[in-house]
């Protein structure tokens, strides 16, 4: 029974998904300056889904602070740069600032961190997987 495929072989396919989503998502922005950012976005949201047990309410609230950041950023011209900075290191008001080497850097922590984080289940508590890895 289960198809012949133990654990390992569930999350390499688990990851191929995710990977493909984050494809899909991010030419799905038509932002080739933004892609690789967008990428690691989806694989961020993804992963915040997974750890909270399935739950969308942590994924989406992430989304939508990061969206409404850059908002406040971009409409509210709250982004004051003091000096030139390369848009390949910054990222640039049209694109986000995921379509920079610093943006992406700070999303795949966020996924660094998210991956390293326990697994929550819906009730908020964790999971006995990650009480037995302690």
């Amino acid at each position: 029974g289960g198809g012949g495929r133990g654990k390992k072989g569930a999350k390499s396919a688990s990851w191929k998904a995710k990977v493909a989503l984050g494809l899909v998502f991010a030419a799905s922005h038509l932002s080739k300056e933004a892609f690789v950012g967008l990428v690691a976005l989806s694989l961020c949201l993804s992963e915040a889904k997974r750890r909270f047990g399935g739950s969308l309410s942590y994924a989406m609230g992430l989304h939508a602070s990061l969206v409404a950041s850059n908002m406040v950023f971009n409409l509210g011209q709250a982004y004051v740069q003091v000096a030139p900075a390369p848009r390949w290191l910054v990222g640039s008001a049209a694109h986000g600032p995921h379509s920079g080497l610093i943006g992406v850097g700070l999303l795949l922590a966020l996924l660094a961190t998210l991956r390293a984080s326990p697994t929550l289940q819906p009730n908020g508590k964790q999971s006995r997987a990650n009480k037995r890895r302690k």
